[in-house]
């Protein structure tokens, strides 16, 4: 997925400002793909260039004008034909692993110091996940089927299954450790 995309998919719905834009990202897919408000308008900027979404300047008086963003025809062919392509499922990079391979350097009650903080992140992770059903639909002006709905859930559903996961692994590695069967 490229954030390109994930633009084109949220004008879809509605035309929005960059501001609500990434309103709309931290309130509904920002459990598995963040944008900073920079990279937002960076594309933003990108997407107009091609052609593929319109800016226009909303005069204001008593605030700053506002550049709302609507997604044009071509826009929206490019959005679908995206949606239609093959998903290239890239290998993930996590710098964690990287430094479990090599922990043996690191006294079993650092490494556990460190297994414990990254379990208080998935922990915390796990629970902005009930901000995220409250939030998740956010983005969506028109009214939605009981389809939409299944597809947008199965996103909160992947994220809630992998960080469990996860937790649960970290759990199962710090026990491990404490009864040094590694011995």
């Amino acid at each position: 997925m490229s954030l390109e995309h994930a633009l084109l998919g949220f004008l879809q719905y509605t035309p929005l400002s960059g501001y609500d834009l990434k309103k709309t990202f931290d309130t509904t897919v920002n459990h598995f793909w963040p944008a900073d408000q920079s990279q937002i308008y960076r594309t933003l900027n990108k997407l107009t260039t091609e052609g593929l979404i319109d800016m226009e300047l909303v005069i204001q008086k008593d605030k700053p004008n506002s550049k709302i963003y609507h997604i044009t025809k071509k826009g929206e062919e490019e959005f679908l034909d995206w949606l239609k392509s093959p998903i290239n499922m890239a290998t993930p990079r996590i710098p964690l692993l990287v430094q479990i391979y090599f922990a043996a350097e690191l006294s079993d009650e650092v490494i556990i110091s460190i297994f414990e903080k990254v379990a208080d992140q998935i922990r915390d992770r796990i629970n902005s996940f009930k901000n995220v059903t409250k939030a998740i639909f956010i983005a969506d002006t028109k009214p939605l089927t009981q389809r939409d709905l299944f597809f947008k859930e199965l996103t909160y559903d992947y994220g809630l299954t992998i960080n469990n996961a996860i937790l649960n692994w970290i759990e199962k590695v710090i026990e491990q450790i404490q009864k040094g069967e590694y011995q």
